[in-house]
């Protein structure tokens, strides 16, 4: 099968999958779905504390190098960060401890987790102003509250499991200062509830609702034994997460494409996919970065999606106008002399095609992404 056909398979699978979503919850108010999701974390807030659980938090993010440059971002440190849906607050610690003189602000729709987070905020950042305030990402006049002048705004995990991601993408949207970015992570189609949910049908469960937890575990390493690939322990993760991740009302695991158009629709425009741009460095080694010439990143990052889909998307976007958001929209041959190709991940010892000159002397020529990623602690 050539390219285009495997695209244009995946393209109907997504349209199909969620016309099928939107079909089986005509029938059901998005109030009733809302309030469903809600008490999900009304009653196992998320993520639990416990040991580490910040560094954990802040391991799952994309280092904020890497954004600063997907975005050129005009100042070095934020100074005002939005986190939406902040659950329990490990982002948003990690983050106030990232940039001690940012003024951070966390909104969640779960009471129980925001009440959580407030008693932590005590012991992990003593002493910081970060305001934790209890708030729907879907009603506008909540977050237009929040004011419209974030530097950085955050929103990990959460669209894909509330009923109007849309409408909360265009209220998010509103929050961003000129300059600022926004990052974003969600389900993609490939994310493990896509297989998982049908298949816990088949076996007996139903999926709106979370079993006994020694009956889902037992029906989980079941799973674990039959998949085909090796992408971990089901049956070993946190019951909380498997409430939020695999049961539910709803769960929105759609490709890139898809949530690309929806931020698009909100007013922003895509400046950057995580695991996509690492894999450009296997084009690089390889030395055939000629191949994608001339594309531009977007375009370039979505053709990856479509030949080696992730589980979930890592996304940064930027306002639709500002004037450097055209940034996206670099061909590959400019993209080659940018900073793009200085951060690290993109040079190897092993490499055949090494990064252009001029930037290969700032940077060592091996893997930094772990480090920067821990430098958010």
């Amino acid at each position: 099968m050539n390219q285009e056909h495997a695209g244009a398979r995946a393209a109907t699978a997504d349209f199909l999958a969620h016309w099928a979503l939107a079909l089986y919850y005509s029938g059901v108010p998005k109030s009733d779905i809302g309030r469903q999701v809600r008490q999900i974390y009304e009653e196992r807030p998320y993520p639990t504390p416990g040991q580490n659980f910040v560094a954990k938090s802040r391991q799952q993010l994309p280092p904020f190098e890497w954004i600063r440059s997907m975005c050129a971002l005009r100042q070095p440190s934020p100074k005002r960060i939005l986190v939406a849906g902040c659950g329990t607050g490990a982002e948003a610690f990690a983050l106030q401890k990232r940039f001690l003189d940012a003024e951070v602000v966390g909104v969640d729709f779960s009471s129980s987790s925001v009440l959580q987070a407030k008693v932590l905020q005590k012991r992990v950042v003593p002493g910081s102003q970060m305001r934790l305030l209890v708030g729907d990402l879907i009603d506008r006049k909540f977050m237009s509250s929040l004011g419209n002048n974030f530097d950085f705004i955050s929103c990990h995990g959460v669209l894909s499991y509330i009923p109007q991601p849309a409408r909360a993408l265009r209220n998010i949207s509103r929050c961003l200062g000129a300059g600022g970015a926004l990052y974003l992570g969600v389900n993609s189609a490939a994310h493990f509830s896509a297989k998982g949910r049908p298949a816990l049908r088949a076996l007996g469960l139903d999926v709106k609702k979370l079993p006994p937890e020694r009956e889902l575990r037992h029906v989980l390493r079941l799973c674990d034994a039959l998949a085909v690939e090796a992408d971990g322990q089901k049956a070993k993760l946190p019951l909380n997460y498997l409430a939020g991740d695999l049961f539910g009302p709803l769960i929105h695991n759609l490709s890139l494409s898809r949530w690309v158009r929806l931020a698009q629709d909100a007013g922003l425009v895509f400046a950057g996919h995580y695991y996509a741009f690492k894999k450009v460095r296997g084009a690089i080694n390889e030395g055939l970065l000629d191949v994608l010439r001339p594309r531009s990143r977007a375009e370039v990052h979505m053709l990856i999606d479509h030949l080696d889909p992730c589980g979930f998307h890592q996304m940064v976007f930027l306002e639709a106008t500002l004037d450097f958001a055209n940034l996206a929209t670099k061909t590959h041959s400019e993209f080659a002399r940018s900073r793009d190709f200085a951060l690290p991940d993109y040079a190897d010892e092993k490499a055949k095609t090494p990064a252009p000159e001029e930037l290969t002397n700032q940077h060592p020529r091996r893997n930094r992404f772990n480090g920067l990623g821990r430098s958010i602690s």
